[in-house]
Parts: structure tokens; C-alpha cells; sequence
């Protein structure tokens, strides 16, 4: 398999986009970190995962939202072989309500859960990955950051802002390093499902997985805006019509 012998770790691998991500390194053949700080949902997410597959699921109780859970993540994954690739996937949807109508201590927790993680294990993971040929980071982000297209979306908004500066900033600060980095951009609904399942414009979980794959494996860093159907199956190429693209 094209990634046997090779470690990911994905932040965020509980949640939807997450999760499809974990299932795509694991049918390659890696084997997969994921944490939470909450175990049951490390469990439900393993339960999910073919019987086949789970011998190379790594559950962690950690936060990797803090600098005390990352490092933890880190150690374990070193103490095991090291880690390959990385995928920041933080944060699900959220509109309930405009800019002027939150409070500070919401706009606090916001960028604390949608922007400091990502921060947080990009500044962990990314001067380890930086010294292995062949490594990767993702970050998957939304597309509010561009064009707040729904004022009850405002702190989406904010925090995807941010995390694009986060992602701009290592892009900056790794080039030509051994490490490639991206940033996908995703302005569509994602489904824990299979994507010939998903009526459009929805896409499922395992075609964001198989694009992670294949950008991880490129060596070509940048942003890569998935907006429609049509960018994910002009991006997965040859693979589009396994998703019924």
C-alpha cells in the first residue's frame, strides 16, 4: 500500500471531514493517530472503522487544542516510529448569530476552538515534519473567511480568517523545506458518507480523504479551493469516478 510504514496524525479526526480523512490514511496503509479529550468519542469513531483497519488506529485521550495535549500526541507518536503527515481539521458549522450580537467571551472561545488549535499543532508538528522527505501538513478550512455570505455565521468567519493567516504564515515559513503544505479550502457540505451516496452539491467525507492523499503525496504546497463538484472531480482525476463523479 502506498503509505505502509508511514504514521498521520489527524487533529479534528472525530468529526466529519476528519473522520473520512482517518479512513483514506488507513485503506493506504499507514497507520493513524486521533485524540480527543473525550474518549467516548474515540470509541464511537473506532466502532466506525472497518475491523480490518483498526489494528492501525491509534486513539489518544488528549486535547490537542492545548500545548500540554499536542506535545503529549507528539511523544507518543515518536516513541512509535515518528510521524509522516498531519492534517489540522478543527471545528463544525456554526451560525447562530451577527458580529454585533456576540459577546467577548464567545469571540474568545471561538478563536480559541477554530484558530488556536490550529496554531497550536502546526507550531508542534510542523519543525518535526520539516526534517523528513516525504512529509505533509493539511490544513482544511472554510471558505467564510473570503465572503461572509451569512451574518450568523460571523465567527466562522473570524476564526477562518485567522486560519488562513496561520497557513500563509508556514507556507512562508517551510518553503523549500522537506515538508509540503496545504491549505484546503472547502465551500461545500460534507456528509459522513460516501460521496456516490450524496445528492450535489454535497460531497461525502471519503472523496475529501482520497484529495488529502493525493495533495500529502504531490510534493506542491499551496491553497486548493474545492467549491464545487466539479474542482473535486477535476482534482481527484483518474479516481473521480470511484466517487461517482
Amino acid at each position: 500500500m502506498a503509505l505502509s510504514g508511514r504514521t498521520a496524525f489527524v487533529g479534528g479526526g472525530s468529526g466529519i471531514v476528519g473522520s473520512g480523512i482517518v479512513r483514506s490514511f488507513l485503506q493506504q496503509g499507514a497507520k493513524v493517530a486521533v485524540s480527543s479529550r473525550n474518549l467516548a468519542n474515540l470509541n464511537d469513531l473506532k466502532a466506525k472503522i472497518e475491523p480490518e483497519l483498526q489494528k492501525n488506529l491509534i486513539l489518544i485521550e488528549a486535547n490537542a487544542a492545548t500545548e500540554a495535549g499536542a506535545q503529549k500526541i507528539l511523544q507518543q507518536l515518536e516513541g512509535q516510529g515518528g510521524v509522516h503527515h498531519v492534517v489540522s481539521s478543527f471545528g463544525g458549522w456554526w451560525a447562530e448569530g451577527p458580529l454585533t450580537s456576540r459577546t467577548l467571551a464567545e469571540f474568545d472561545a471561538h478563536i480559541d476552538e477554530r484558530a488556536k488549535s490550529h496554531f497550536i499543532v502546526a507550531k508542534t508538528f510542523l519543525p518535526v515534519l520539516a526534517k523528513h522527505e516525504g512529509s505533509s501538513y493539511m490544513f482544511i478550512t472554510g471558505m467564510l473567511g473570503e465572503s461572509c455570505s451569512m451574518a450568523a455565521a460571523s465567527m466562522l468567519a473570524i476564526a477562518g480568517s485567522c486560519v488562513y493567516g496561520i497557513a500563509q504564515a508556514a507556507l512562508a515559513e517551510f518553503q523549500g523545506s522537506k515538508v509540503t503544505i496545504n491549505e484546503m479550502r472547502i465551500g461545500l457540505m460534507v456528509q459522513p458518507k460516501l460521496t456516490k451516496d450524496v445528492p450535489a452539491p454535497q460531497i461525502g467525507h471519503d472523496s475529501v480523504g482520497d484529495l488529502v492523499i493525493s495533495l500529502a503525496q504531490s510534493r506542491n504546497s499551496g491553497v486548493v479551493k474545492i467549491i464545487s463538484r466539479d474542482d473535486m472531480k477535476s482534482r481527484l482525476g483518474k479516481n473521480a469516478a470511484k466517487y461517482g463523479f
